[in-house]
Parts: structure tokens; C-alpha cells; sequence
């Protein structure tokens, strides 16, 4: 290994605050890839759409467990709520 790199090495191995930059990077890598993904469009779309026929299917349905069903899924999806 030429001088540089292996300098560059020992210093990196040594360092005394390697663990907290490798394990802040690591988070940060894995925050930005939850946020992208929680982000997308479609899957804003998608939610919105479900919580749409959830709230029909309570406000509509006369069988008993379709009501719950559709009762969960309202309360467990972000910001979707029967609105009067």
C-alpha cells in the first residue's frame, strides 16, 4: 500500500471519534432513505385513495365486519378522518 494510503488508514482506525461518525452517518443514510420513501407521490395517492373507500365503507356498509375493518383503517392511517 503506497505511504498516503496507509497513513490515511491508521489515522482512520485510531481515530478517537470513528465510532460516532460511522454510526451518525449510518443514520443519516437511513433517515434520508425513510424520508424519500415516505415522500413519494404514489404512495401519498395510495393512501388517500384507500382512506377514501374506508370512509364510504363506514359511512355505507351494513355488514358488520366491513364496518370494523374500515373503522381501523380510518383511525390507523395518517390524516384520514370522517369528516362531518
Amino acid at each position: 500500500m503506497p505511504p498516503m494510503l496507509d497513513a490515511v488508514a491508521t489515522f482512520w482506525w485510531k481515530w478517537r471519534w470513528r465510532p460516532a461518525f460511522e454510526g451518525a452517518a449510518v443514520g443519516a443514510a437511513i433517515a434520508i432513505f425513510l424520508f424519500a420513501i415516505d415522500l413519494t407521490p404514489e404512495s401519498t395517492a395510495r393512501v388517500r385513495q384507500v382512506c377514501s373507500e374506508a370512509v364510504n365503507t363506514v359511512l355505507t356498509t351494513k355488514d358488520l365486519l366491513e364496518f370494523e375493518r374500515a373503522k381501523f383503517l380510518v383511525e390507523q392511517l395518517p390524516g384520514c378522518r370522517i369528516r362531518p
